[in-house]
């Protein structure tokens, strides 16, 4: 850093001072960042030069209003004065600069009434029209900053200071205009490029600090009183004309008096032109605001000031020596001006957007009309310049406002397909009530059943932070319900499918078996049909075909069982006649079915008893003769016996085939 010696006593740590005002204006003008900040003092002049990249800023009065701030802070506006300079880095000649008085140090009260009354105004502004100040070195034109007053600045201080980078601050979030509840990201500050314009005037850039216009004194042709007198009678013409001519002359006066007064009283006509560093300070205050808002009502008073800025640079006539100046900042001003309105119209649609969408749950429309009004916003936001000073800020709430309404359009798609779900949920258990009541089949119930299931699933899947949740849930218990009876249904219609088919298969079991004369396995598979058909349950589709097969099923075992009996029997029979008919001879050979026994006695066995007659005849054995007719009486009561045990009528037959003996039991 350059330091330059001065002839007086310095007390001012330039040092600290570079220190301060560089991270001042960092942390404040980051657009501009990195800048350098160079101190110098010379006589009892302190000149600042601040170095930034391209572009100028927009609002330079920004810049002077911090350098003077830390001026007072420093109390260094006690002693010096101040000279800043705003140059962009690479260029000779600076685009902007200010100066700052020492404080005025106390008068005496009759000189401060004295000097503030009309005549002193005037006579300051006369006096210092009559001497001219000398301008700082290189002084270019004002690009923002209030008129310089006086200048003591040397021409030999090198502005040209050499470039240094150092960190720029940052702007801490603030609140939006919309509700609280909504996202807010950091505002980061955007460049803005501002045209150089042509230098001051010189006598108009150290114009007075006195801000009154000058007061007409009485003119001295002005008469003292115009009431006219009374009219005197035999007047001449000459008295009449010259009346005239004086009336006339004093209402010309009058009214010359007052387009001169009006003339010369207008905003930057005499003195100093306070309206234009007024302007300034509200357009600077404005940007900043926008910059770092700490509430949506900040922005509409922002929005106001710029307003005002700009109402008081109209006012500034076109004979004014600042009115080019005036009209320069009145181009930046309405471009700012109408990048602002786009700004609140699009955070005033945000915030319509997040009104709409407050105490959910919503229908369907009104988060549709929330979302329009987040695309307007969006939209009116997006036409913003990257060059506008609003431009950071402006990206900060686009990209708030997109997750904003990503997250509306997410509610309303689920809104509508929640009222989808509900109007499907209700017609598929239309459906499932008539399939149930039509069912003439199992598989009419397990589809009746499928369609409570499905109109039961629709009704789960609407979440609660929809409109259609409450009535879904009433729906749901009721459907609930109707699902079990349907399942209830279901279900004894399976078991009675189930019965009938093993019924049904137990009794073509039983028929097979008794074509092969099988009555045992024939009554044993009947009675399992009987048990199978007796389990299906009444009220079900199968219960009206149950009832003639039960009576067909149990006349069947019947009959079975019958023959099953005679079966046993015939079993029993031809036991007992193998046992009477074998031997050590063969007696009889037999043939036996359920309706007859019939017994033929061998041949041999015949020709052996007569043997044994004759010989006992013979030898007049009386005891072998009683033997021999025992033993057939015996065969015979035994063959009878089986006829009786068994219930079988027996025929007996000689070896001829001579009936011999009928026995019906």
């Amino acid at each position: 850093m350059m330091m330059e010696t001065s002839t007086y006593s310095v007390s001012v740590d330039l040092v600290t001072l570079e220190t301060i005002l560089q991270q001042r204006l960092q942390a404040k003008l980051g657009e501009v960042a990195p800048l350098q900040v160079n101190c110098y003092v010379k006589q009892e002049t302190v000149l600042v030069v601040v170095q930034h990249p391209a572009p100028m800023l927009a609002h330079p009065n920004r810049a002077f209003r911090l350098v003077e701030q830390v001026f007072q802070e420093e109390a260094i506006e006690q002693q010096y004065r101040g000279l800043v300079y705003l140059k962009v880095q690479g260029r000779s000649q600076p685009y902007a600069f200010h100066t700052y008085q020492p404080s005025p140090p106390t008068q005496d009260v009759a000189e401060q009434v004295r000097r503030y009354q009309p005549e002193g105004e005037m006579g300051q502004w006369a006096a210092h029209q009559a001497s001219e100040a000398p301008q700082p070195p290189a002084l270019p034109a004002s690009q923002g900053g209030k008129p310089v007053q006086e200048s003591s600045a040397p021409s030999e201080i090198d502005v040209d200071v050499v470039e240094s980078s150092s960190s720029s601050g940052t702007v801490e979030p603030s609140q939006s205009l919309e509700t609280p509840h909504l996202e807010t990201e950091k505002t980061e500050k955007a460049e803005k490029t501002q045209k150089t314009e042509k230098a001051e005037d010189s006598d108009l850039a150290f114009a007075p600090d006195a801000n009154g216009a000058p007061t007409d004194t009485p003119e001295p042709w002005l008469p003292q009183d115009l009431s006219p007198e009374p009219e005197k009678t035999g007047r001449t013409l000459s008295e009449k004309v010259g009346l005239s001519v004086i009336i006339a002359g004093i209402i010309l006066g009058i009214v010359v008096f007052v387009n001169t007064l009006y003339v010369l009283t207008r905003p930057c006509v005499l003195g100093s032109c306070e309206s234009l560093g007024v302007a300034e300070d509200l357009a600077a205050e404005a940007v900043d605001t926008v910059q770092t808002p700490t509430t949506g009502q900040a922005i509409l008073q922002a929005q106001k000031q710029l307003k005002q800025a700009i109402a008081l640079l109209e006012a500034i006539p076109n004979w004014s020596g600042r009115y080019e100046d005036a009209q320069a900042l009145l181009d930046t001003y309405h471009q700012d001006e109408q990048e602002l309105d786009r700004l609140v119209a699009g955070l005033k649609s945000a915030s319509k957007a997040a009104n709409l969408s407050q105490n959910p749950p919503l229908p369907a429309e009104q988060w549709e009309q929330s979302a329009e009004h987040w695309q307007t916003a969006i939209a009116r936001l997006e036409t913003i310049p990257p060059e506008s000073a609003f431009y950071s800020y402006t990206r900060q709430k686009v990209r708030e406002y997109r997750r904003n309404l990503r997250m509306i359009k997410q509610r309303q798609e689920q809104e509508e397909a929640a009222v989808a779900d509900l109007a499907a949920a209700q017609e598929a258990a239309k459906i499932a009530q008539v399939r149930q009541n039509i069912a003439q089949t199992l598989a009419d119930l397990q589809l009746a059943y499928a369609t409570w299931q499905t109109a039961i699933n629709r009704l789960e899947a609407i979440p609660p932070n929809t409109t259609p949740y409450a009535e879904a849930q009433d729906e749901l218990a009721a459907y609930q319900s109707k699902l079990e009876k349907s399942e209830e249904l279901k279900n004894r219609e399976v078991l009675a499918k189930d019965a009938y088919s093993q019924a049904t298969s137990m009794a073509q079991l039983a028929q097979a078996a008794e074509k092969r004369n099988q009555w045992t396995e024939a009554t044993r598979r009947w009675r399992e049909a009987l048990n199978y058909i007796q389990q299906v349950p009444s009220n079900t589709l199968y219960s009206t075909k149950t009832q003639p097969l039960m009576e067909q099923y149990a006349q069947s075992l019947t009959e079975a069982q019958s023959r099953l009996q005679e079966s046993l029997q015939v079993r029993q029979a031809r036991e007992e006649l193998e046992e009477i008919c074998s031997g050590e001879m063969r007696i009889c050979v037999y043939s036996v079915t359920e309706k007859l026994l019939s017994v033929r006695l061998t041949p041999t066995y015949i020709e052996k008893v007569r043997q044994n007659a004759r010989q006992a005849r013979n030898n007049n054995n009386i005891e072998g003769q009683v033997d021999i007719l025992d033993h057939v009486f015996a065969l015979e009561q035994g063959l009878i016996r089986v006829s009786d045990r068994t219930g079988i009528p027996l025929e007996i037959y000689t070896q001829d085939n001579i009936l011999a003996k009928r026995h019906t039991p």
